[in-house]
């Protein structure tokens, strides 16, 4: 090191010793860490808490003075009990049996445990304390072993009792009388005053103690010895009836009524008078021993044993007394206190400087680091202090600017030197801030930066200045100007400048990016959208990545191919809008926002692992103004005071949620075994909860129901699926851990069957009955088309009948012997000169065969014709029989003769039948009436001869017309078969 930088070192170092010297109030208070307290109105059930202990699933429980309770993280639950009272008990210590079940026990010697969503009474409780209670006054503690198979009761004045399965007594107590009784478990110790049992003996020995200055030996219970260690004087301080004992440092330490002993190989090693009223001691995972005092003394933390023997501790929670301690697996501390409830801190990582702490102000803008234990602080005022984390020192180092906001500080590790921002550049000397180089950069001249942010290259040679009118750079060492932006005829705003290990030099100009190469900027903002945002700050990763944080767009990453990717707030960042940035040498990015401080740590493939640290996690405030880093300590400075995180190792992982309770319809079941729904049981709940303290009840969580399904994020506890389709699922539940990362699954398989009408059996059926149904009807419909076949075929061989039928019919009409009948009449009359009855009757005759051979051409008739017809072939049948009969034909008003038609000549065999065989042989006398008559919308026909009457309906001929339509039938009349029925339609 050059000569001119040792006197820099020890200017600066002379510098801040006479600070501590003469400015009053120097001296800080030490850093406290976060604490987040519960109490009644959270939930607990008495801020009288005793005792704490973490059970195997990793919930925290709480020995109260109103019972037994357990915290999820979120809310205390309490449990039913069979005792009714048992809510109102106040309990002390606690223990886990090899079954993971909580134990606890009262003042009053009883024990209880936890099993099933229930608090129970050890069986043989009562028995013990109501055989036992002459001989002790209160109980001290218990321990179990095994799954509860055995208990022991710590009953103070008696002994220890053990009590078996079957509830057999085993009193234990040592030969020497009086001693103090101790048996280990768990590093723990729990202990109980044996006495003899005449108070009378009790008095004169413990008398005699007192006179050789000793207090009553120590009994240690190891299975069936007991071990008995003399040498405890009497207490030389107040007089505090308390005595415990714990395992530490290869040995035990032993407090009895104000002094402290520290014991190996069962022999007293040290002894000295403890200056404090503990309550307990406990020890954490890092081998540091804990404290708990009464009368409000807070918690003591000794780093070894070493500093407890020299006194030297750190004090958290003064103004508390702190009951118990507890570290939990996630490297969280939990405090029970007298009246206070509970308090809770994720670790002492995280250390406060504020007010409380010394601090002038807690409204902190800048920062800069001397090492991991000292940090330079510039506060909104405008002052500058120095602050000395292992001394607990604090020195105000003045104000640059007087009335002036203090922007940057930067600290020049290589010569010793201290850097401002004010406006003006200030560089700290002789205890004083010098304005650095005016004529380059002073506010008034032409062309000033008017700096806001310093920071120093790489290699120390250049000390880059941006502000409010563009950027420079000037040499530390030279004091010369060695670049300014007026050389490039710009005097824009410059929000970052960074010189990389590569000797580029950026720039993040209003809304642009820059580049200087060869002496000229070159703009990159065509690189990346990003770059179209004022850059705010820069840093460069060890691989040589470099990490931009563009206003409002997260944070831009290139490598050495100026390869760029982006990261927002959609990848876990806290905010895009990040103010500072650090990069330590493990190639971590700290990014620190008004919305908290984003740590984005390595992963394998390129990606990072980003987590969330705000005042959920224990900051004072998610106002970060400035990252800064040295070692394995990262310092922020905050509108809330100032943050150091220390032993910044990689945070546990979150460990997979617990699966609470699973609903179908609203109905439980287990979802540790494979369930099965049917299709009206598609509505399914489950509840879950990570038991991950330090997010103070906002943890995220993401679920998913099938393997290639896309993750649903929630900060819900609970899912609800409604209306699943038919099918098989798995649910996954995962928790993102401190780390950042997502945690293993906590899964439930279940499977909601398809209605039976959708399953594969019945769609099996369905086609099967549906194929038989096919073919059965192809059977069914190719016998009704077969048959439909024959009958068409009758019909047709039938209708052919018809024809010739009626064919006959007309033939019958004209009846040869009619004819030839008719014929001899004439020829009669010829023969015996009845010339006049002969052309008659030939006239007659001759209308008759016109009109019968006229009406054989056509299928239908008026009925005015076949009536005429019938009128001339009466008549010609009455001249033939010499006027034997007479006729008469009667057509009834109501029906329309030239409307009504009928088939020709169909009354008339009818009429022929009725003459032959009904008047043939009548002299005189005879008559044919033939009446036409409308009856129940049809025709009917009435033949009378010789008053004889044939119907239609079995005696007779029915002529049917419905609308215009007139259908008769063929039926047995007593006059013979009428011809073979056809149906006609009037058209």
């Amino acid at each position: 090191m050059k000569l001119t930088d040792s006197l820099h070192c020890l200017t600066l170092t002379t510098a801040l010793a006479l600070s501590l010297l003469i400015v009053p109030g120097a001296g800080a208070q030490q850093p406290h860490p976060f604490f987040r307290q519960y109490t009644a109105d959270d939930g607990l059930p008495s801020d009288v808490v005793y005792n704490i202990i973490e059970d195997r699933q990793g919930y925290i429980w709480f020995s109260t003075g109103n019972g037994l309770c357990r915290f999820n993280g979120y809310e205390v639950e309490q449990f039913p009990s069979p005792q009714k009272d048992l809510n109102y008990t106040a309990l002390f210590n606690m223990r886990l049996d090899s079954l993971g079940r909580v134990w606890s026990h009262s003042i009053y010697g009883k024990l209880y445990y936890f099993d099933q969503d229930s608090i129970f009474k050890h069986p043989y409780s009562d028995t013990v304390v109501l055989s036992n209670k002459p001989h002790f006054q209160f109980s001290l503690g218990f321990a179990v072993e095994g799954g509860g198979e055995q208990a022991i009761y710590f009953l103070d004045g008696l002994g220890i009792i053990r009590v078996e399965s079957g509830g057999r007594q085993e009193l234990i107590r040592p030969q020497v009388l009086p001693a103090l009784m101790a048996m280990e478990q768990d590093g723990i110790f729990t202990t109980a005053n044996a006495w003899p049992t005449e108070p009378a003996i009790r008095r004169a020995r413990l008398d005699s103690l007192r006179q050789t200055g000793l207090r009553p030996p120590l009994a240690l219970c190891r299975g069936d010895s007991i071990t008995v260690i003399g040498g405890f004087k009497q207490a030389s301080t107040a007089k505090l009836r308390r005595e415990f004992m714990i395992r530490y440092a290869d040995g035990m330490l032993v407090f009895r009524n104000g002094d402290l002993y520290y014991l190996q190989g069962d022999r007293i090693q040290w002894h000295q008078v403890y200056p404090h009223n503990p309550i307990l001691f406990r020890q954490d995972r890092e081998g540091r021993l804990m404290a708990g005092l009464n009368g409000r003394g807070g918690v003591l933390f000794y780093d070894n044993l070493e500093a407890l023997q020299q006194g030297r501790f750190r004090r958290y929670l003064e103004g508390y007394s702190v009951t118990a301690m507890c570290q939990d697996s996630r490297g969280g501390y939990w405090f029970t206190t007298l009246g206070d409830g509970v308090f809770y801190t994720p670790g002492f990582g995280l250390e406060i400087y504020d007010e409380r702490s010394g601090l002038p102000q807690e409204s902190a803008r800048a920062l800069a680091l001397k090492s991991e234990e000292e940090a330079f602080i510039g506060f909104d005022n405008g002052s500058a202090y120095f602050l000395g984390a292992a001394s607990d020192t604090l020195a105000y180092l003045g104000t640059p600017s007087p009335g002036k906001d203090l922007f940057a500080l930067e600290y020049d590790a290589v010569r010793g030197q201290l850097w401002a921002a004010t406006g003006r550049l200030f560089k700290y000397e002789t205890g004083e801030w010098i304005p650095y180089e005016e004529r380059y950069i002073n506010p008034w001249q032409p062309y000033s930066i008017i700096p806001k942010n310093i920071v120093f290259s790489p290699d120390g040679r250049a000390l880059w200045i941006n502000g409010a009118a563009g950027f420079a750079a000037i040499g530390p060492e030279s004091g010369q100007l060695l670049i300014h932006s007026s050389a490039f005829n710009d005097q824009q705003r410059t929000y970052s400048i960074f010189q990389d290990s590569r000797q580029r030099v950026w720039a993040g100009v209003n809304n642009q990016m820059f580049e200087l190469v060869d002496g000229q900027l070159e703009t990159r903002h065509d690189w990346h959208e990003g770059f179209l945002y004022p850059v705010q700050d820069i840093a460069q990763l060890p691989d040589s990545t470099l990490v931009f944080a563009p206003n409002a767009m997260g944070l831009l990453l290139m490598d050495k191919r100026d390869s760029i990717r982006q990261l927002t707030t959609a990848d876990g960042l806290a905010s895009d809008a990040i103010r500072s940035l650090y990069a330590d040498p493990q190639g971590r990015i700290w990014a620190g926002s008004s919305r908290g401080l984003s740590r984005l740590t390595p992963q394998g493939g390129g990606g990072f692992a980003i987590e969330t640290i705000a005042r959920a996690n224990g900051l004072p405030s998610n106002v970060i103004n400035k990252v800064a880093g040295a070692g394995n300590s990262v310092w922020l400075a905050t509108d809330k005071g100032v943050v150091r995180l220390r032993n910044n190792t990689n945070s546990v992982a979150a460990p997979p949620p617990l699966l609470t309770k699973a609903t179908a319809n609203n109905e439980r079941w287990d979802w540790r075994q494979k369930a099965t729904f049917n299709h009206r049981q598609n509505n399914i709940g489950f509840e879950f909860l990570s038991l991950q303290y330090h997010f103070f009840g906002r943890i995220p969580y993401r679920y998913r129901l099938k393997r290639d399904a896309a993750w649903t994020h929630t900060f819900n506890r609970d899912v609800f699926l409604p209306a699943l389709q038919p099918g098989r699922y798995r649910l996954e539940v995962q928790a993102k851990g401190q780390d950042g990362r997502w945690s293993p699954s906590a899964e439930a398989a279940f499977e909601v069957r398809p209605p039976y009408w959708a399953t594969w059996w019945f769609r099996g059926l369905a086609l099967v009955l549906a194929g038989s149904a096919f073919f059965a009807f192809f059977r069914i419909r190719t016998n009704q088309l077969k048959a439909e076949t024959l009958r068409l075929q009758e019909r047709t061989k039938l209708e052919k009948e018809m024809a010739e039928l009626e064919q006959s019919a007309l033939r019958a009409q004209m009846n040869p012997h009619f004819i030839f009948n008719c014929l001899s009449s004439i020829q009669h009359f010829i023969l015996e000169g009845d010339k006049g009855p002969a052309v008659q009757y030939l006239s007659s005759f001759a209308q008759l065969i016109r009109a019968t051979l006229h009406a054989s051409m056509e299928a239908e008739v008026p009925l005015e014709d076949e009536v005429q017809m019938l009128k001339h072939y009466l008549e010609l049948e009455q001249m033939r029989f010499r006027n034997k009969f007479d006729f008469a034909i009667e057509v009834d008003e109501q029906i329309d003769t030239y409307e009504a038609v009928v088939p020709p000549l169909l009354i008339q065999p009818y009429v022929e039948n009725a003459i032959i065989h009904g008047l043939a042989n009548t002299e005189r006398g005879g008559s044919i009436n033939i009446r036409f008559a409308r009856a129940e919308g049809n025709i009917q026909v009435s033949v009378r001869p010789c008053q004889k009457s044939f119907f239609l309906k079995g005696k007779g001929i029915n002529l049917m017309m419905e609308q215009k339509s007139i259908q008769w039938g063929t039926e047995k009349a007593s006059a013979g078969r009428s011809p073979s029925g056809s149906t006609w339609k009037n058209t």
